[in-house]
């Protein structure tokens, strides 16, 4: 593992990719996600592409490497 935590802002098709590419490749103990819209956040912790999800960027990016 090369990180603790990773945020990716912006969870979308290309977020969402990267967010699975990590996970699966083991790059990270903990992959973040900033989105915009509330629905987002469910969207993104259903597909499984983060870890967890927040609509506040300061909380994204508190622990991220």
């Amino acid at each position: 593992m090369q990180f603790s935590e990773i945020t990716i802002v912006g969870v979308g098709l290309l977020g969402g990719s990267l967010g699975l590419a990590i996970k699966k490749r083991q790059l990270a103990g903990e992959v973040t996600g900033y989105v915009r819209r509330a629905a987002s956040v469910a969207e993104c912790e259903k597909a499984k592409a983060v870890d967890s999800c927040t609509r506040d960027l300061q909380e994204a990016v508190t622990n991220a490497d």
